[in-house]
């Protein structure tokens, strides 16, 4: 799927700052709400399909086994997903997805060709068991465990199908400021693995479909998984979306130099996004809404 996005500029406006240390960058991405409705199909039309992954799977272990003479939404292995699930979890998604969409479309180290192969929301075991119960009681957790691993990667391929660089993204996404998320994105993202430890579960993905682009991932991925010293460079990207907006200053992370909290020795990019009314966007993007239980 392309995660490209007309008008993406009109909503976003760049803010990019010159930093003391040369491995450091750091951009700033200011909402236009009056510009929101320029690209809100747009990235509705973007989410569903993220999740979509997540739903095709588990519906196709039915083996169209569903009842056609009783038919219940019950029934269904992707009932309510995502939207049942909790605020928190959503944000989490809204994250991951959001940083996708910086690789693909605002060229971090100056690449213009990241790639997001696959997302990894069917590996969210606990989202899942969350909405088994809620199908059986009538009842949803008020808040799920996050998923382990990498939060998004992209990677750049060149034309003889080898992965050249591997962009990691550690997303962090709330209504107010808190430190804590991103002191921990830092810690996070300043892990020392060469290779992404989702690369088995990004070809377990693509391997169930059957178009070219996937088949010629899998190959590449494969061919960086078994490499004993892996040629590619790594870049590290932390994608904080906030909707509380600083007033003494710019910016909430430093917009000049590096944190001392990021140890991993790499080409670091912080990209800082102000939104408005965080939770009413993600509903409005999630279509969330109060439900019962039919």
């Amino acid at each position: 799927m392309s995660l490209k996005i007309t008008d993406i500029e009109k909503w976003l406006r760049e803010d990019r700052s010159h930093t003391v240390d040369p491995n450091y960058y750091h951009l700033m991405l200011k909402e236009e709400p009056s510009d929101r409705a320029l690209i809100i199909k747009q990235l509705k039309k973007l989410y569903y399909e993220a999740h979509e992954d997540y739903r095709r799977h588990f519906r196709s272990l039915m083996r169209y086994s569903l009842d056609p003479l009783n038919p219940s939404d019950e029934k269904d292995p992707a009932y309510g997903y995502p939207e049942l699930l909790d605020m928190t979890t959503l944000k989490g998604y809204f994250g991951e997805v959001f940083g996708a969409i910086i690789a693909e479309n605002f060229a971090p180290f100056n690449e213009k060709t990241w790639k997001v192969p696959a997302f990894f929301f069917r590996n969210h075991h606990q989202a899942f068991d969350a909405l088994e119960k809620y199908k059986r009681t009538g009842k949803i957790k008020k808040a799920t465990m996050g998923r382990t691993g990498d939060d998004c990667l992209a990677f750049v391929m060149d034309t003889k199908g080898s992965i050249k660089k591997v962009l990691f993204c550690e997303a962090k996404c709330s209504a107010a400021h808190k430190k804590t998320l991103v002191d921990d994105a830092y810690e996070k993202i300043s892990d020392s693995m060469p290779i992404p430890v989702e690369t088995l579960r990004i070809i377990d993905i693509l391997e169930d479909y059957d178009d070219e682009e996937s088949a010629k991932w899998v190959i590449a991925l494969r061919q960086l998984y078994l490499e004993d010293k892996p040629s590619c460079e790594r870049f590290d990207l932390i994608s904080y979306i906030c909707g509380q907006h600083p007033i003494k200053t710019k910016t909430w992370i430093s917009n000049n130099k590096i944190s001392p909290l990021y140890t991993g020795g790499r080409k670091l990019k912080v990209v800082e996004s102000h939104l408005f009314d965080i939770d009413t966007f993600i509903c409005e993007i999630y279509e969330k809404a109060v439900v019962s239980k039919p």
